[in-house]
């Protein structure tokens, strides 16, 4: 939740071009409302518990991988 609002606040403020971002996630859904997850088991669907729009990763050019990252190259870049 907070990652996912981290960077909605970034690039409300700035021009998503200036940015290459890549958010990793071990878990299988993207940002979601954790706070209301019981009501997910009563009425609602994971669809309507999410909290990214459709197509937010693919208009702010950004990339979401559902992986675990180990660790981070600091020296090693594309």
């Amino acid at each position: 939740m907070v990652g996912h609002r981290f960077i909605e606040d970034l690039l409300d403020k700035s021009d998503a071009a200036n940015f290459d971002i890549t958010v990793f996630c071990e878990e299988p859904r993207i940002a979601y409302d954790r706070v209301h997850l019981s009501s997910y088991f009563s009425h609602h669907t994971a669809e309507e518990l999410s909290l990214v729009r459709e197509g937010f990763y693919e208009n702010t050019a950004s990339k979401f991988w559902s992986a675990n990252a180990l660790s981070p190259s600091t020296v090693r870049r594309r």
